[in-house]
């Protein structure tokens, strides 16, 4: 185990980038477009996940129609799907945490990722997620601006205690 460890460490080092897990807690429907805006949700700060290089596939979809016997074909088309492999850290996350593929999304780079499938590693040393990027889809992040005020204060005070 302490291998799997020393491993991980050298590989966050190596290669860490930030991402973001995002749990959508409550949603809202739009009945009229069909599009789900989330209400509520919980960010998991992640400040160096192994992130794998981007792999660029063309996929091909076809209609039933293709697959039956004696059928001309009736539709199709090629395009293009991004996919990703992350590998994180158990020591990153709280420790009773479970990914749920329907609820979870990663944001990395300002762009939104869902999980495909995922694995807990041996020993519960971390995850190994596949994502795809999704095309044209808000990330829906929360970003975070540190507000700091410095105050210098004068050698005398006024007022009252």
């Amino acid at each position: 185990m302490r291998t799997f460890r020393q491993m991980m460490y050298r590989m966050k080092r190596d290669s860490g980038q930030p991402v973001a897990i995002y749990r959508v807690t409550q949603a809202t429907p739009n009945f009229s477009t069909g599009a789900i805006t989330p209400a509520a949700r919980t960010k998991y700060d992640i400040k160096r996940a192994i992130v794998l290089p981007l792999r660029v596939n063309q996929k091909f979809e076809y209609d039933l129609g293709f697959v039956a016997a004696n059928k001309n074909f009736t539709y199709g088309g090629l395009f293009q799907i991004g996919d990703r492999e992350v590998i994180i850290d158990a020591a990153d996350l709280p420790n009773d945490f479970m990914l749920d593929k329907e609820n979870d999304y990663i944001v990395y780079d300002n762009r939104r990722f869902n999980i495909q499938y995922f694995d807990a590693l041996d020993y519960r040393v971390g995850f190994y997620l596949h994502l795809r990027q999704t095309q044209n889809q808000a990330p829906h992040e929360t970003i975070e601006y540190p507000f700091v005020e410095w105050l210098v204060p004068d050698e005398m005070f006024v007022g009252e205690l």
